[in-house]
């Protein structure tokens, strides 16, 4: 009989979840590094946490399904499940949480990034926050387990294709789903997701770019004619001392 793939294989699923996590960590820190000064360290920090932390709420609520699902369903075992729940999540869910986000933004007025002033942290306004990204994240979980358990045929399928070279070596797959996979899906998912958690600048806004400002035009178009008639008094000047 083919020995079935866990998700929690004692110290061996310890060392993967510290990997994971390092993981995570560096993703961010080369987004800060590629980014440049424009956000301090300590927004980014703040920012960061948010993300650390939902992404350790997140992967304790795929283990569960996994393991749930991997027991209630046939055809595949938990690491595969854990794998379909990291396909799902980092796709689709990022965009479901984006638009939650959004959508929270512009209902009660909450702004994401916005800690107090630069000299201290507001905690209020963080731990604000760091609730209501929970509660963002547990919400798309719900959605994209939806999602799961009604196209679980055609995801299962899937996933034994990709992972059939994995299927005789459970410690291999584990690597795989786990580590491997993961580490692509996740810088994805954190770095987009890191661009819209943190505090918009106003340079940020798209709308700036599509439609310039109609003042700044009419200042543009008043200094060139300001110059236009600078140079039109210089040439006049100039025609009027040549001698006849």
């Amino acid at each position: 009989m083919q020995q079935e793939c866990i998700v929690l294989p004692g110290a061996v699923g310890v060392f993967v979840q510290a990997f994971l996590l390092a993981a995570c960590i560096a993703i961010l820190v080369m987004k800060k590094l590629h980014e440049g000064p424009k956000r301090t360290w300590r927004d980014f920090t703040l920012d960061s946490s948010k993300q650390i932390l939902g992404s350790g709420w997140m992967h304790i609520l795929n283990l569960i399904c996994a393991m749930i699902l991997g027991e209630e369903t046939k055809g595949a075992d938990e690491c595969s499940w854990y794998f379909i729940n990291i396909a799902v999540d980092d796709t689709v869910g990022v965009a479901v949480e984006f638009m939650l986000v959004a959508l929270v933004t512009r209902l009660f007025g909450f702004q994401t990034g916005e800690y107090g002033s630069s000299k201290e942290v507001d905690r209020g306004m963080y731990l604000e926050q760091l609730v209501i990204w929970l509660l963002i994240l547990s919400a798309t979980k719900g959605y994209m387990l939806l999602i799961m358990i009604n196209a679980s045929g055609p995801l299962i399928n899937l996933s034994n294709a990709l992972l059939a070279p994995f299927a005789g070596e459970p410690m291999v797959k584990l690597v795989v789903v786990m580590i491997c996979f993961p580490v692509v899906l996740n810088s994805f998912q954190m770095w987009v997701t890191d661009s819209f958690i943190k505090r918009k600048e106003a340079t940020d806004d798209p709308s700036e770019v599509l439609a310039p400002n109609p003042k700044s035009h009419a200042a543009d178009a008043a200094a060139g004619g300001g110059s236009q008639t600078a140079a039109d008094t210089k040439r006049r000047h100039r025609s009027d001392a040549s001698p006849a």
